[in-house]
């Protein structure tokens, strides 16, 4: 599964339309979708969306669970998961204001843009009643007795025309019983239900829109050669707005994101890892090679920044830059990241694990011992690729780039 985690910063850094429709609501979680494409392949995410069924999950514990919500809805009245908005069930539910409203629905709080614009899509499933549509958002809500809530997905520009789909969950609960419910299935949210919903979305996307669940086509010809790759997969993670994330957040994603990099990594066969995953380069160890030894420089940025800070003499017009300050790579960064590889040409995939996890928490520390005013400073990482306040730079070398590099190495089928 390819799909993580995001501070709520990501979803909160932009002029989302659901930000002030669902103003007084809480933003319970943000993910990244494991699809990728262009513009015209935000509708096929929402007929995915859509059509997804609980009861089709690929993992038992997930049917399992749903079923057993479902069960529990029955016998106290708290609303059902698994009924599309128009069966008749949970009509009472949907008739509830919303916490600490008069409202029912969020649908008189839309703009006249924005109304009747998703009337053509419609749960085949799932209780949920679609909101609004726009080319790069889509906002459904739901309501039972425990809580009224609001999907939100959005379709997320990375640069050069290509996009990634994200979801946020906002939630209004019910009192004291919504409360204690959110708090009670948060875990099985997180372990269970987001987990098959992830992998159901990621498995229709390849089947509909092959070319673009792993960034490579299925013509071996096509691929290109790993530095070419390389600089392709760090271009798509040049940040187009700055979000500025708190220390609190980058490290919680740093820690997450590492752990499920690496619980991935040990599921996946010794035997895979010497599969070319670059044509005429680099396989899947060579990769684990690269963010291995990469993540030894992260700390590094902490140093650039640091050095910003530092008041320099008066320079001359001549001399003065507008540039921010950067790690340069000796010889460039190509060739730092191939010498690293060739020095690790003789380890296992055991042992290059492990210096990822003590790489790893190594930057923790390091980030942990930092001063939070030091990551809002502005800096450029070595090869120039991302350019923005630390703490941005840092999610984006450390979070999305060591997750893109483990999606290659799992495979598309992972």
């Amino acid at each position: 599964m390819h799909s993580i985690r995001l501070p709520n910063k990501t979803h909160e850094s932009r002029p989302w339309r659901i930000r002030e429709i669902a103003r007084d609501f809480t933003l319970e979680d943000v993910w990244a979708l494991p699809v990728y494409g262009g513009t015209e392949d935000f509708q096929t995410l929402l007929e995915n969306l859509v059509s997804f069924n609980p009861a089709n999950a690929e993992s038992l514990p997930a049917r399992v669970l749903w079923r057993f919500r479902d069960r529990l809805g029955r016998w106290f009245g708290l609303g059902s998961i698994s009924a599309p908005i128009n069966s008749g069930r949970d009509r009472g539910a949907r008739k509830l204001a919303i916490p600490g409203t008069n409202e029912t629905s969020l649908t008189c709080r839309l703009p006249g843009d924005l109304r009747n614009t998703a009337a053509d899509l419609a749960f085949d499933v799932l209780p949920f009643a679609p909101l609004y549509r726009t080319n790069v958002e889509f906002a459904a809500e739901v309501s039972n007795l425990t809580v009224h809530g609001v999907m939100h997905m959005a379709w997320v520009h990375q640069g050069e025309g290509r996009y990634q789909g994200q979801m946020a969950v906002y939630v209004k609960p019910r009192g004291p019983l919504g409360r204690g419910y959110m708090a009670l299935i948060k875990p099985f949210r997180y372990w269970v239900v987001y987990p098959a919903l992830m992998r159901q979305i990621e498995r229709a996307w390849k089947a509909r829109v092959p070319e673009c669940g792993t960034g490579r086509t299925a013509n071996s010809e096509t691929l290109a050669a790993p530095r070419e790759k390389l600089r392709s997969a760090h271009r798509r993670l040049q940040m187009t707005e700055q979000s500025t994330l708190s220390k609190a957040e980058l490290l919680d994603s740093l820690r997450s994101s590492g752990e499920n990099a690496v619980a991935r990594l040990r599921k996946i066969p010794d035997a895979e890892f010497e599969k070319g995953r670059y044509e005429s380069g680099w396989n899947g160890r060579q990769i684990l090679a690269h963010i291995a030894s990469i993540e030894w420089t992260y700390p590094r940025l902490l140093d650039v920044a640091r050095k910003a800070l530092v008041p320099k003499p008066a320079e001359t017009q001549k001399e003065k830059t507008t540039d921010p300050p950067q790690r340069a790579a000796r010889g460039g960064i190509d060739d730092y990241n191939a010498r690293q590889v060739e020095k690790r040409a003789q380890m296992s995939v055991t042992e290059l694990i492990a210096e990822f996890e003590a790489n790893r928490a190594t930057t923790v520390a390091a980030i942990e011992a930092a001063d939070e005013a030091l990551f809002s400073t502005t800096i450029r990482a070595a090869g120039g690729n991302n350019t923005g306040p630390l703490a941005d730079v840092l999610h984006a070398v450390a979070v999305l780039h060591v997750a893109g590099h483990v999606n290659d190495i799992a495979g598309p089928a992972s």
